[in-house]
C-alpha cells in the first residue's frame, strides 16, 4: 500500500472560498478515480501560525496506480485550479 500526502498553503486572496472549493474538488475525487482506496482531506483548525491550510492523506495499491490517478484527467483539472491558488506545497509519498 502506498501513502500519499499532500498539503498546500493557498495564497491569500479569496482564501476561504478558495480553500472549500478545493476541499470539494478533492471529496469528488474518489468516486471517479477507481484506483484511489482510501482519502481523508482536512482543513487547518487554524489555531497555530504558519500551518499549511489543507492536507490530503490518500492511499493506493502501488506506484502505478498513484500514477494513473495523477494522469487522470479529473484529477488534472483541480490540480490546475490548485496551482493558480496555492502559494506552497508540499508532499511525501510512503509505503505501509
Amino acid at each position: 500500500m502506498l501513502v500519499h500526502i499532500v498539503m498546500w498553503k493557498f495564497k491569500e486572496q479569496n482564501k476561504e472560498e478558495n480553500v472549500n472549493s478545493f476541499r470539494e474538488m478533492l471529496m469528488e475525487l474518489p468516486s471517479i478515480i477507481g484506483e484511489i482506496k482510501h482519502m481523508e482531506v482536512g482543513k487547518d483548525t487554524g489555531e497555530f501560525a504558519g500551518n499549511y491550510d489543507l492536507v490530503l492523506v490518500s492511499k493506493f495499491n502501488n506506484s502505478e496506480d498513484l500514477e494513473k490517478y495523477k494522469k487522470h484527467p479529473a484529477h488534472v483539472k483541480i490540480a490546475e485550479f490548485c496551482a493558480s491558488v496555492r502559494e506552497e506545497r508540499a508532499c511525501v509519498d510512503y509505503e505501509v
